[in-house]
């Protein structure tokens, strides 16, 4: 976009011109035709603000921020056809974990050091499917993971309670689990 209007890129931030950043987005949405969601441009506005910031060590003018969230949610928006909202995110049902667990036990030839390894992985699938959570709130990976950080949910963060009804039906077992690793909480110790 700089090279286009012929500014240099860090120049053309610095002035934090609200008239700019507007240009910016229409540039944006004629390079990504596809992108039909207000909630896209709303993300690019956000990593906007947030290499400004990186890079000089304030946040972009409040009156700047509020032209051109004002601009995004009305103009532009109307003037590209964008639809408000995201997309829901499913959760896998009971079709989906049934078939999991049945391939993971029937026909998975996959190799385990142990076969706790297998029991673990099937206690995952579970996990998963009963809270709703992120894979990435179960477990990390220590290999392709973005912080590579290797942890995971821990033996101290599950609670397995026997609960007896008063009526004499037969006890439940109740298990609480504690996510410490979820998107937005991680490593802050909440």
């Amino acid at each position: 976009f700089a090279v286009r209007v012929g500014k240099e890129p860090l120049r053309l931030l610095k002035k934090c011109d609200a008239l700019a950043f507007k240009a910016y987005l229409h540039w944006y949405q004629s390079q990504h035709p596809r992108a039909k969601r207000l909630n896209t441009f709303e993300s690019v506005w956000k990593g906007i603000r947030q290499l400004y910031y990186d890079v000089h060590g304030v946040a972009v003018e409040d009156s700047v921020g509020k032209d051109v969230a004002k601009f995004l949610n009305g103009y532009f928006c109307d003037n590209h056809r964008l639809v408000r909202g995201s997309l829901p995110k499913h959760t896998v049902g009971y079709d989906g974990t049934l078939g999991a667990l049945y391939y993971h036990w029937f026909f998975d030839t996959e190799t385990f050091p142990t076969e706790r390894d297998r029991v673990q992985l099937a206690f995952f699938i579970l996990l998963l499917a009963y809270t709703g959570s992120r894979p990435g709130a179960i477990g990390e990976s220590d290999t392709k993971g973005i912080r590579l950080s290797n942890e995971a949910l821990k033996y101290k963060d599950i609670n397995l309670t026997l609960v007896r009804p008063k009526d004499g039906a037969p006890a439940l077992l109740v298990m609480k689990v504690r996510i410490v690793l979820d998107k937005g909480r991680r490593h802050r110790g909440e």
